[in-house]
């Protein structure tokens, strides 16, 4: 069961996304977030700033290009 106010019991992200995208400047994840919400998964993320991305990692999983040194590439 789920919980009221979550996002599963609010339906709010559909169970199968019907478009995918990318998502350029990604920052922490908002955009990707929003689009999720749409129906959209994204398949790829592009951040060059290591703490935003590293943001987005823990938000949404690994999708960005890391370094050997774990800078986003």
């Amino acid at each position: 069961m789920t919980e009221p106010g979550t996002i599963d019991y609010l339906k709010i992200i559909p169970n199968n996304p019907k478009y995918t995208c990318i998502d350029l400047f990604a920052g922490a994840g908002g955009l990707s977030l929003g689009l999720h919400w749409a129906g959209f998964r994204s398949k790829l993320a592009v951040e060059f700033d290591k703490a935003a991305a590293d943001t987005y990692d823990a938000n949404f999983g690994s999708l960005i290009s890391r370094q050997e040194n774990g800078c986003p590439s």
